[in-house]
């Protein structure tokens, strides 16, 4: 089975990687993890959070592997 984690985010802290791979250790064979960083959307008071976050929502789907 493979795993997919998709984060919004400009930089992780280094805390996150190693925390990533440790899991992807652990689980072993049986189960393929991946992380995807998606950037956050630029942030402007001119733009409405509502419009960052569906921006920044379709390029996580759009980020998803096919099937």
């Amino acid at each position: 089975m493979r795993v997919t984690i998709i984060a919004a985010s400009n930089r992780q802290p280094a805390w996150v990687g190693a925390a990533f791979e440790d899991y992807a250790k652990r689980l072993g064979r049986s189960l393929t993890l991946t992380l995807t960083e998606i950037p956050l959307a630029k942030r402007s008071a001119a733009l409405p959070v509502e419009r960052l976050l569906a921006s920044e929502g379709e390029r996580m789907l759009a980020a998803l592997p096919k099937g």
